[in-house]
């Protein structure tokens, strides 16, 4: 299992942002609240990333994971972002482009390595 970096450092999503994005998207679309496994919430021990890395790793800890009772795809989709445009890029894929490759992922149907390339091809400044 993944975990992700969740230290607030400027650049990265501190834990209150992630609970605040999971309570939000929760509480919007439905679904069970609070944490499945604190665990999982712990800091990545992986040195630095390019950004468009460290944001697929977001979207892959969640996805993959299931740290939350419910929410966990919703959340890593919207961390993922929130962390490119925090640290200046943005994600040019359609939101139907979005659903469709977090679904994949959580289907098993996309590698890490897939998903991390999928991301960067649509991460831009």
């Amino acid at each position: 299992m993944r975990s992700v970096n969740l230290q607030n450092d400027g650049a990265g999503l501190g834990l209150a942002v992630i609970h605040a994005i999971h309570e939000a998207q929760v509480s919007e679309h439905g679904g069970g609240t609070g944490v499945r496994d604190a665990m999982l919430l712990e800091p990545d021990a992986d040195p630095a990333r390019d950004t468009p890395t460290s944001a697929a790793g977001y979207g892959l800890a969640f996805v993959r994971n299931h740290p939350f009772i419910a929410g966990n795809k919703r959340t890593g989709l919207i961390a993922l972002e929130l962390f490119l445009r925090l640290n200046g890029f943005r994600l040019t894929a359609d939101n139907a482009a979005c659903v469709v490759e977090i679904l994949a992922l959580a289907a098993g149907e996309r590698t890490d390595e897939q998903f991390t390339d999928w991301v960067r091809r649509h991460a831009t400044r």
